[in-house]
């Protein structure tokens, strides 16, 4: 009987991988435009795809509108609540 291990590797995903790099890109953009955004989207979804936001009342909707300008883009979607909440970060 062989006592080796045996390790075996999956082949890099690249099409995930840039599909991931797409989404964080997106993510990253909200992040640094996030303050109008919020204000202006409250109560909707919203979908961020090269720089350009496509707002619905429905997560698909938003994510489908954002596929049809571009389609070779993973846009990052977010719910943003109509209610602005206080956070407070303690130690």
């Amino acid at each position: 009987m062989d006592d080796k291990i045996k390790i075996t590797e999956e082949p890099e995903n690249l099409e995930l991988n840039l599909r991931l790099a797409q989404f964080r890109r997106n993510g990253q953009w909200l992040t640094q435009h996030g303050a109008p955004v919020f204000e202006r989207f409250r109560g909707q979804y919203i979908a961020v795809s090269e720089g350009e936001i496509f707002a619905s009342s429905d997560a698909l909707e938003a994510q489908t509108l954002a596929k049809q300008k571009h389609p070779d883009d993973e846009p990052f979607v977010q719910y943003i609540p109509q209610e602005r909440y206080e956070r407070i970060y303690a130690c």
